[in-house]
């Protein structure tokens, strides 16, 4: 093993954890920040978890509508509260596992497009870099503070893994 082999193999990582801790601190510091989702997030995991209490996947979210209730999850993603949900079976606060929820896909986000990069550039600063950078981009730090979009944002920091992906399927053709 080379003298900087460890350094290299935990360059990537630790620079998604160093881009992902700030970038989502601020989530942290508040209840819940002002969006233009506001807290709609917070009722949908609610209705989320209710609908798996009762026995199976939620289609219908009974508390939603004034109480005439909804079909929000017949056409809403449902992988930010399926992910928020497992957290909520750890740290048992819903709150606390939506915000997690975040923090872990950012991390994620910035490791892909690292990895996305070093695959395309076989440069560790280039990798370093795409991560950074993916990480702090406006428009996904828009998404997560002003809009609220976070089923977005979560889609969002799984496409450099779905890239990565294409790219790997690629060379294997």
């Amino acid at each position: 093993m080379a003298r900087h082999e460890p350094f290299r193999r935990w360059a990537l990582p630790v620079a998604a954890v160093i881009a992902a801790l700030p970038a989502v601190a601020p989530a942290f510091t508040v209840a819940w920040w002002l969006n233009h989702d506001d807290v709609s997030y917070l009722i949908r995991l609610e209705q989320f978890a209710s609908g798996w209490r009762d026995g199976g996947y939620p289609r219908w979210c009974p508390g939603l509508a004034s109480g005439k209730g909804y079909p929000l999850f017949e056409f809403y993603p449902p992988g930010l509260f399926s992910l928020a949900l497992a957290l909520d079976r750890l740290v048992t606060d819903q709150l606390l596992a939506l915000k997690l929820s975040l923090l872990l896909l950012t991390f994620g986000g910035g490791l892909g497009a690292g990895l996305l990069a070093r695959r395309l550039t076989e440069s560790l600063a280039a990798s370093v870099a795409a991560t950074a950078v993916f990480t702090w981009a406006p428009y996904r730090l828009c998404l997560l503070y002003e809009r609220g979009a976070l089923a977005e944002y979560a889609g969002l920091s799984l496409l450099p893994w779905l890239l990565l992906a294409a790219e790997l399927l690629g060379q294997a053709v």
